[in-house]
């Protein structure tokens, strides 16, 4: 197994080698292993250095067994893993450029290409009716206050919790109050308030005695 994977490896890489022979050979030799199924599509399918030197194909000078490389891609765009490596690679704008300098029978075979390309897989349309299903949750009716990805002071949250009353215009952004420690009073303190109050009781009498 390892020494077909092996032989799989360098045969893949012979399909970018710079002269045309050694890429016709190379290719008409994988193209004989997968007639025989001696190498699957779904095998074939992982390889991304494949689909590279596929698409790369049409970029030499000299073009060979252009039908052959396309159908080749037609067979592999059944699978998943070989939509994904193409779409990755650009391959739906290279096709789409490629199609209007070859011959029209290749032409229809780049369109079912494409077709592939833009075909979504099995498991996808499931995906997209759980996501639906999420609108169905039915979302707080008091507002919450959330982290996200800017977070706030905890304390300034917790303020922000326990106020109950409206929120200031915009104008006062923040009001903020200060206050001093209580301090006992002293006999100095004593004894000015005792003389203020004694003065303010004799000028009471005198006040009354003239009425």
């Amino acid at each position: 197994m390892e020494r077909d994977a092996m032989v799989l490896t360098r045969l893949i890489k012979k399909l970018g080698h710079p002269l045309a022979e050694i890429r016709e050979r190379a290719l008409r030799t994988l193209l004989g292993k997968v007639e025989l199924s001696l190498v699957g599509g779904a095998e074939l399918a992982q390889d991304r250095l494949l689909f590279v030197h596929l698409l790369q194909w049409f970029n030499f000078p000299s073009v060979p067994l252009k039908a052959e490389v396309l159908g080749l891609l037609s067979r592999l765009v059944e699978y998943p893993p070989a939509v994904q490596h193409l779409v990755d690679l650009g391959a739906v704008e290279f096709l789409s450029k490629l199609r209007a300098n070859v011959e029209p029978d290749l032409q229809a075979e780049i369109d079912g290409i494409l077709d592939g390309l833009f075909t979504l897989p099995p498991e996808v349309p499931a995906l997209c009716s759980a996501s639906y299903q999420t609108d169905l949750i039915e979302l707080p009716q008091q507002p919450e206050i959330l982290k996200g990805y800017f977070p706030q002071d905890s304390s300034h949250l917790q303020q922000m919790e326990a106020t109950p009353g409206p929120v200031a215009t915009q104008a006062v952004r923040c009001l903020k109050f200060s206050t001093f420690p209580w301090l006992p009073l002293t006999t100095t303190d004593r004894h000015v308030l005792s003389s203020n109050e004694r003065l303010m009781t004799l000028r009471s009498c005198v006040l009354c005695g003239r009425r």
